[in-house]
């Protein structure tokens, strides 16, 4: 079965479905969409998706189904809840959750759908909301490997790089490791710019150097540039409260493995400061408005251009 042939249904239309689901629908996937949202159903279904009444509807009439959700809680409503995805899939379908989602409850959901010919595969995902539109998310996938085969093909219409990491969990393994070193990440440029800064050197000489220099990161030239240095935290690429989460599961597998996350500890305190300040729904690089209050500075482009000016 050619993956065009293949029905698919997508659930979850938030900051990084929608541009998931637009690229499978725009890769010729017949493709049918829930979400809670009517207002991002419709704007989906104008590219040419369906919509479902239901996720009972949606799972009983797709081979693969696809899910990116805010949190465990809404992951294990939509899987194992009432008329969900456990209850009502059909035999020989694929499950594919493209959230970050801790391996027990992976095990939980994998469990359940073991006797009933349903195969579960584990695919967080790299590259924000950016690389969900533009189609190029890093994809980690692990869970059985004739599935995986199977949905290569949807797979690559999201994503410039799809790589099967192992059973089922070890994914989630990769995803939380690259989340934690993101974020410790993210916590050391805000900080490092608002001391250059305060010192007073400009954003545009700091970034100009630092970009070409060994100090320089992705985060650094794709988040920070587009969204913190520019004022732009909302809508976010990735909510800032969406770390406390992330982080809170890299730091969980840690305390059981008995390793640790000294710089992920600290990292974590920051990013809840910054929730309990009210910034939890901005861009996850709003941790630099929190550091610049506490200095008394802005770190913008164009800075020195408005001291300037104001002087």
């Amino acid at each position: 079965m050619d993956n065009k042939s293949k029905k698919v249904g997508f659930i979850g239309l938030g900051a990084m479905g929608f541009g998931m689901a637009c690229n499978i629908v725009k890769s010729g996937v017949p493709t049918t969409v829930y979400d809670i949202d009517e207002k991002k159903v419709r704007a989906v279904t104008d590219r040419g998706a369906m919509a479902s009444e239901s996720i009972a509807l949606l799972a009983r009439n797709s081979d693969v189904v696809i899910t990116i959700l805010p949190g465990e809680g809404a992951v294990e409503k939509v899987y194992l809840g009432q008329s969900g995805l456990v209850e009502d899939g059909k035999k020989g379908s694929i499950l594919i959750d493209m959230g970050t989602t801790s391996t027990g409850l992976l095990d939980k959901i994998s469990k359940q759908v073991e006797n009933k010919g349903i195969k579960l595969l584990g695919a967080p995902v790299s590259g924000g909301a950016i690389g969900a539109e533009e189609a190029t998310l890093t994809i980690m996938v692990g869970g059985d490997k004739d599935a995986f085969d199977k949905c290569q093909g949807i797979l690559q219409a999201m994503g410039k790089k799809v790589v099967y990491t192992g059973p089922l969990g070890t994914a989630t393994v990769v995803k939380l490791v690259n989340n934690l070193l993101l974020f410790v990440k993210c916590a050391a440029i805000a900080e490092g710019f608002v001391l250059g800064v305060k010192a007073g050197v400009s954003t545009d000489v700091l970034y100009d150097l630092i970009t070409s220099s060994s100090g320089t990161d992705w985060a650094l030239e794709t988040i920070f540039s587009r969204y913190a240095f520019r004022g732009k935290f909302t809508p976010p690429s990735f909510a800032l409260a969406g770390v406390l989460k992330d982080l809170g599961l890299a730091r969980k597998m840690a305390k059981e493995l008995d390793v640790s996350t000294v710089l992920a500890d600290l990292s974590y305190e920051l990013f809840e400061k910054a929730v309990d300040a009210g910034k939890g729904e901005m861009d996850f690089s709003a941790i630099l408005s929190l550091l610049e209050e506490q200095a008394g500075v802005k770190v913008r482009f164009g800075d020195r251009e408005e001291s300037n000016s104001e002087s």
